[in-house]
């Protein structure tokens, strides 16, 4: 018999440091290291927010709490669709939309992530039904 997977580990555990350290961690690399961090800054001011989004929504997924991987996948859905626009306008490369496919992929369909953040879902959705005596 298998075991059940649930909780943070696997590729969660991975796609977690992946997008609340490496992506934040990078891109403060790239501010730091351009020839004019204020001008990089504000081209990518829109990206910044997308990375607060992915930290808050790391957080919010490593206590497993279920709005946590709502708001992580509207982040990564933003992402993408930013960066079809980009690349489709000739001004990016579409090399970030691979990984943001992938990913969405992963959060809708691992068994891992239903298990971890299904029941809180449930639990959710149970509280906010009303009971006969009101609350």
């Amino acid at each position: 018999m298998q075991k059940r997977k649930e909780g943070i580990g696997g590729w969660l555990l991975c796609f977690l440091i992946t997008t609340c350290v490496f992506a934040p961690a990078r891109f403060v690399y790239q501010a730091c290291t351009a020839k004019d961090a204020a001008y990089f800054i504000g081209r990518n001011s829109l990206l910044i927010v997308i990375l607060m989004g992915f930290i808050y929504a790391g957080v919010k997924m490593a206590r497993k709490e279920a709005k946590g991987l709502y708001f992580m996948k509207s982040c990564l859905w933003t992402l993408l669709i930013l960066n079809i626009l980009e690349a489709g306008n000739g001004h990016g490369t579409p090399n970030a939309i691979v990984p943001a496919i992938l990913w969405l992929g992963y959060l809708y369909r691992s068994e891992r992530v239903k298990n971890t953040y299904g029941h809180f879902a449930a639990k959710t959705e149970q509280a906010a039904e009303p009971t006969p005596y009101g609350r």
